[in-house]
């Protein structure tokens, strides 16, 4: 996914399987910062699974990289790997 600097960047994962469902984000093998005020996730519960939205509010060249969706229930987990490219100049 490739989004210009200052631009809003959402990316979406989404988990099928019996709750309970935990999902977790990171970008770059690190747990994505929440605490900033440009970074929110959003979740959507239903009973055949959950939706999530990493949303990034005035992306910078730092945000690019690797992004996992980790989703995990008592059966096992999976994952998904979203590229995230920040074009524009600094």
């Amino acid at each position: 996914m490739t989004v210009k600097r200052t631009a809003q960047a959402t990316l979406q994962c989404d988990a099928r399987g019996d709750p309970p469902i935990q999902l977790q984000w990171t970008h770059n093998m690190k747990r994505v910062d929440l605490t900033t005020y440009r970074v929110s996730v959003s979740e959507k519960r239903s009973e055949s699974g959950v939706s999530s939205q990493l949303s990034i509010a005035h992306a910078e060249r730092h945000d690019s990289g690797v992004y996992r969706c980790r989703a995990e229930n008592a059966y096992g987990r999976d994952e998904l790997l979203i590229y995230l490219a920040v074009q524009g100049k600094q």
